[in-house]
């Protein structure tokens, strides 16, 4: 769901554990290497990945769920909007789409202060 697309990105940039993951599990995971100096790092996690947002890849993982969904349930113009917003719109489109599907999802809207404090076309 896209609520824990947004979630982990907000989880991995406030809070104060790293997850290391044996294998790549995404676009979203890059090797620990290129996001920590190696020497803050037990050696049996150097080898890992951990998450690291990128544009490119929470697009491709919204339109993962969005091609699950309509074969699963149908259409569903909230996820068209973000994905719109994310190919070809400009930041505060992006903000917009995000925040109408936490208002639509009637998820705590505290995560919209979340969504509106950063930059989600960043890479």
């Amino acid at each position: 769901m896209i609520i824990d697309l947004i979630l982990d990105r907000k989880e991995a940039e406030t809070g104060d554990v790293i997850g290391v993951c044996p294998v790549k599990l995404d676009r979203l995971h890059v090797p620990v290497s290129q996001v920590y100096s190696l020497d803050k790092i037990p050696a049996e996690f150097q080898n890992g990945y951990v998450y690291r947002y990128n544009a490119a890849g929470f697009y491709w993982r919204v339109h993962d769920y969005y091609s699950v969904h309509i074969h699963a349930i149908g259409p569903d113009q909230i996820m068209e909007d973000i994905l719109k917003a994310l190919d070809s719109g400009e930041e505060p489109d992006v903000k917009e789409a995000l925040c109408k599907y936490i208002d639509a999802n009637d998820y705590n809207p505290e995560i919209k202060d979340y969504i509106q404090s950063v930059d989600w076309l960043i890479e």
